[in-house]
């Protein structure tokens, strides 16, 4: 077991997570899941294209996505913090979700740190980004006066 799993066993004690399989022993979330995860939230989507997602918008793609209860995903964002997540919070005045007030992270950076995203999908995503920019601009523009 290497030192960030025990970390992240302590850490689970203390939150009061119950994330035991039938046997007793705790599943912590493989790299390849966070990897999916966030190669879905980036590449495979549909609708807008989010950059940014806060704490609690990541907890409820996780929640959507694996059909999982909310220790699993508590510990599927556990596992992301131990890979660097928390370096790929927005810095700065709107660090904080107005809506929800949890931390804001820039996961399309926490994806090219980790190697999720090649050039081609950020290209891509980026290209999806402003045309869905694009149409909300026209489609603001038309309702103004």
């Amino acid at each position: 077991m290497s030192f960030e799993d025990r970390i992240t066993r302590i850490a689970l004690k203390f939150l009061d997570v119950d994330n035991s399989s039938s046997e007793g022993e705790m599943q912590l979330p493989s790299d390849d899941t966070i990897h999916n995860i966030i190669h879905y939230l980036i590449c495979l989507k549909e609708g807008y294209p989010h950059p940014n997602y806060s704490r609690n918008e990541l907890t409820f793609e996780i929640l959507k996505l694996k059909k999982c209860d909310l220790s699993q995903a508590k510990l599927i964002l556990m596992k992301m913090d131990s890979l660097g997540l928390e370096i790929c919070g927005i810095p700065g005045f709107q660090k904080h979700s107005p809506l929800d007030g949890t931390r804001i992270y820039e996961i399309i950076r926490f994806a090219e740190m980790r190697g999720y995203v090649n050039d081609e999908e950020i290209k891509d995503f980026e290209k999806r980004k402003s045309a869905c920019d694009k149409e909300l601009a026209d489609y603001a523009s038309k309702l103004s006066p």
